[in-house]
C-alpha cells in the first residue's frame, strides 16, 4: 500500500493513464475509418461496435478504468499527507478524502462500460456513461476547490488554478453541449434512446449518425474527453509541487 502512493509509482501510473486515455479513442477511431465507417466523429461508445476498433476500445478502457481508480486514491493520499503536515482544518481533510470516490466511481464504470456495448444493453450502458460523466465532473470541481485552498498556503498552486478552471470548464461545456444537442434531437425523435431506434443507425459494423444534431453532440463528447485528460495531466504539476515542498522542510 505504501509503495502504491510513492511519488515514482504515482507518476508512472498517471503517465500510463493519460497515454491510454488519449490513445484508446484515437487508435479506435483510426480503425473505424480504415474499416470504411463515416469519418465524421461518432460517439466514442459507437467505436465499440466495430470489431477492430471495439477490441482496442475494450482493452484500452478496461485498463484505463482500473488505473483511474488507483490514480484517484493516490492523489488523495499524497495530498492528504501534505495536508496533515501543514495542519489544515479537518473539513479539508474530509473533502480531500471524499475526492477519491468520484474518480473511483468513474474508473469502475469506465472499465465496466468497456464490456457493455450499447447494442447489447442500452439501458445499462447509459447508466454507466452517466456515472462516468457525473463522477469525472464532480472530481474536477472538487479538485479546483482544493487547489484554491492549498494555494492560500503554497503560492505555487496558484499556477494550477487557472489551468484547472479552464480544463474543468472545457469538460463541463463539452458535456452540456452533448446533452443539449441530444435533448433537441429528442424533441424531433422522442424514441431515440430506445434500442430499436438506436439500432436503426447501425450499418454493417458502423454507426452512421446521419443527423446534424447527433453529430454535433458526438463532437461535444470528444471535447469533454479532451478536457478531462488535460485536467488529469495537471496532477503531475501538483505532485511536483507537493514533493518539492516536502523536500524543503
Amino acid at each position: 500500500m505504501i509503495r502504491l502512493v510513492e511519488l515514482v509509482t504515482t507518476k508512472i501510473l498517471l503517465t500510463i493513464t493519460i497515454i491510454l486515455l488519449s490513445a484508446t479513442p484515437i487508435i479506435s477511431y483510426i480503425f473505424w475509418i480504415l474499416d470504411g465507417c463515416d469519418p465524421i466523429f461518432p460517439y466514442i461508445s459507437d467505436l465499440d461496435l466495430q470489431p477492430s476498433a471495439g477490441f482496442i476500445f475494450t482493452v484500452g478502457y478496461a485498463i484505463c478504468g482500473i488505473l483511474l481508480s488507483i490514480n484517484g486514491f493516490q492523489i488523495s493520499a499524497i495530498r492528504g499527507f501534505w495536508m496533515e503536515k501543514n495542519n489544515l482544518e479537518s473539513r479539508w481533510m474530509i473533502i480531500n478524502r471524499f475526492s477519491m470516490f468520484p474518480s473511483i466511481l468513474s474508473g469502475i464504470c469506465l472499465s465496466w462500460i468497456a464490456f457493455t456495448p450499447w447494442d447489447e444493453d442500452l439501458r445499462l450502458h447509459l447508466i454507466q456513461a452517466n456515472l462516468i460523466f457525473l463522477g469525472s465532473i464532480v472530481w474536477a470541481i472538487i479538485t479546483v476547490i482544493i487547489t484554491f485552498k492549498i494555494s492560500q498556503i503554497n503560492g505555487e498552486f496558484s499556477k494550477l488554478i487557472k489551468k484547472r478552471i479552464i480544463y474543468t470548464m472545457i469538460s463541463i461545456l463539452g458535456l452540456i453541449g452533448m446533452v443539449e444537442r441530444v435533448s433537441k434531437y429528442l424533441q424531433i425523435s422522442p424514441n431515440y434512446l430506445d434500442m430499436d431506434s438506436r439500432t436503426g443507425f447501425i450499418s454493417g459494423s458502423c454507426v452512421a449518425l446521419n443527423e446534424k444534431l447527433l453529430t454535433q453532440s458526438a463532437i461535444f463528447e470528444w471535447i469533454y474527453v479532451v478536457g478531462v485528460i488535460l485536467l488529469i495531466s495537471t496532477f503531475f504539476g501538483e505532485i511536483k509541487i507537493l514533493s518539492s515542498s516536502e523536500d524543503n522542510k
